[in-house]
């Protein structure tokens, strides 16, 4: 499942900072924003505000129903997963 890049021609843009969480997280929805006329769609698994839909996210449903079948249990489930991916 190549999922960022799923359904057409994509660019992929990487933002590597110092560790100032609490400035990145407040910048990031601005970011968000700024990108949204273009139809941004997040890596699953990076550090991003707005929440996934299964509009943005076409494989959405069924990477959760493979979760669920290869991790019943949620062994590998933490926060950032349950809000990102619930």
């Amino acid at each position: 499942m190549a999922e960022p890049a799923q359904g057409g021609d994509r660019i992929a843009l990487h933002f590597t900072w110092y560790q100032r969480r609490s400035e990145v997280e407040a910048l990031l929805p601005l970011i968000e924003e700024r990108l949204a006329p273009f139809g941004v769609r997040a890596h699953w698994g990076k550090v991003f505000h707005h929440r996934p839909t299964d509009e943005a996210w076409p494989m959405l449903a069924d990477f959760r129903d493979l979760r669920a079948r290869l991790d019943p249990d949620g062994v590998f489930e933490n926060p950032y997963v349950a809000r990102n991916i619930g």
